[in-house]
C-alpha cells in the first residue's frame, strides 16, 4: 500500500516514469474493489480501455505537422480579407440604412401640425400643475415632520412622569 501512495504522489505530480506507471496500473489491478484506491484503479482502467482504441490513424501526428508546417496561407489570408470587405460593407450599409429611415433634418418632421403643438403644449401645462401640486404636498409633509418630532418629545415626557410616579411610590411619599 505504501509503494502504491509513493507511485500515485508521483504520478499525480507528473513525475513518474513510462515504467513506474506500468507497475502503478498492475498494483492497482491486484487492489480489492473494496479498496481506498477504487476511484484511482477506475481512472487507469479508462485509460488502458482508451488506450485500446484506434481511432486515431499511426500517422495521425505527422499529417498535423505536415498541415503545420505547408504553404496554405494564401487561403488563410483571402479568407480574412474577406471577412474584413464584408465588415466593411456591412457598415456602410447600416449607415445608409439609418440616414434613410431615420432622417435627421427633413422638412416633414421639422414641421410640427397645430393640433401636435397644442396637444404639447396642454400636457405641458398639466404636468406643471401636478408639480406645483406634489411641491405643496412636500411643503405640508415637512410641517407634519415637525409635529411628528414634537410628538415624540411628549411622548418622552410621559415616560419622565410614569418614572417619576414609580418613584414616588416606592419611597411610599
Amino acid at each position: 500500500m505504501k509503494k502504491i501512495d509513493e507511485l500515485l504522489e508521483k504520478y499525480f505530480k507528473g513525475e513518474s516514469s513510462m515504467e513506474e506507471e506500468q507497475i502503478l496500473m498492475n498494483l492497482l489491478a491486484e487492489a480489492n474493489s473494496s479498496d481506498k484506491y477504487i476511484n484511482e484503479k477506475i481512472m487507469f482502467e479508462y485509460f488502458n480501455s482508451e488506450k485500446s482504441r484506434n481511432d486515431i490513424s499511426d500517422d495521425f501526428d505527422e499529417k498535423i505537422l505536415k498541415a503545420i508546417n505547408s504553404n496554405n496561407t494564401i487561403r488563410v489570408d483571402f479568407r480574412r480579407k474577406l471577412h474584413r470587405i464584408i465588415n466593411i460593407a456591412a457598415v456602410i450599409a447600416m449607415i445608409i440604412g439609418i440616414y434613410f429611415f431615420f432622417p435627421y433634418n427633413n422638412e416633414q418632421s421639422a414641421q410640427i401640425s397645430q393640433e401636435d403643438y397644442k396637444g404639447y403644449v396642454e400636457t405641458y401645462n398639466a404636468l406643471a400643475k401636478a408639480s406645483k401640486y406634489i411641491n405643496q404636498v412636500n411643503q405640508n409633509l415637512a410641517k407634519l415632520e415637525v409635529i411628528d418630532e414634537s410628538l415624540e418629545q411628549l411622548d418622552k415626557m410621559s415616560y419622565v412622569e410614569y418614572y417619576n410616579n414609580y418613584v414616588y411610590e416606592f419611597l411610599g411619599e
